[in-house]
């Protein structure tokens, strides 16, 4: 959920990823531009794709990125 309270784990989840085994980098930056979380994992044969970041993150706004085949997304979410 955005925001996110962080009483429990949160996901992450890409949908759309039109090929398996694509590799698909993430990264959770706080807004003056540090990494807080850096995953590189393969995707699986269906197009949703699911992470659960093992991190705490103090409150705040943060900004979620994906790579995937050379794509850049971003996503900004907040914890309150």
């Amino acid at each position: 959920p955005n925001p996110n309270s962080f009483d429990n784990e949160f996901s992450i989840e890409l949908k759309g990823i039109k090929n398996c085994n694509v590799i698909v980098e993430l990264r959770i930056l706080n807004l003056i531009g540090e990494r807080v979380y850096y995953s590189k994992v393969s995707s699986k044969e269906n197009d949703v794709f699911i992470v659960n970041p093992q991190i705490v993150l103090a409150k705040g706004v943060y900004l979620i990125e994906s790579s995937i085949c050379g794509e850049i997304f971003r996503k900004k979410f907040i914890v309150e």
